[in-house]
């Protein structure tokens, strides 16, 4: 698990968009387990997992982990 976090517009969602196939790139390369994400994207989303998620959804004074636990119950 990782989280990913930085000031607004510094490209956090448009990357993470990018890795997980749902944006493709105006240029560069980006290849994860063999495959380039937007080009075989049916296979690599099967692999993955991506939550995006608001500073609301998430509780200060308990773990981000704790917190993603909660929500995938409720």
């Amino acid at each position: 698990m990782v989280g990913y976090i930085g000031p607004n517009g510094a490209g956090k969602s448009s990357t993470i968009k990018v890795l997980s196939g749902i944006l493709t790139p105006d240029s560069g390369s980006c290849t994860i387990n063999g495959r380039i994400p937007w080009k075989e994207r049916k296979e690599h989303v099967s692999e993955i997992g991506v939550v995006f998620g608001q500073r609301s959804q998430l509780w200060w004074d308990v773990p981000v982990f704790d917190s993603f636990e909660l929500l995938r119950d409720i």
